[in-house]
């Protein structure tokens, strides 16, 4: 969930975007997101202290572009 969210704020569509990196990082990392908090400690963390999942590198982010794409242009 989105940190505005867990705030009680205003969503908008960044909020989808945030949403979607987090989708992507699972699916690059093959990690879950937060592992190791229960759910109570990942709100807290995200909503709240302002934790980030890890960056990915820029060769790891370079690759996954790449394949993304070639995925997405085979299919249409």
């Amino acid at each position: 969930m989105v940190p505005e969210v867990l705030r009680n704020e205003p969503s908008n569509e960044k909020c989808d975007v945030y949403s979607f990196g987090v989708i992507l990082w699972e699916l690059s990392t093959l990690q879950q997101p937060w592992g190791g908090m229960n759910p109570m400690q990942v709100v807290g963390a995200v909503g709240f202290q302002h934790c980030c999942l890890l960056a990915l590198s820029f060769q790891m982010i370079w690759t996954l572009l790449s394949l993304y794409s070639s995925i997405i242009l085979s299919v249409f």
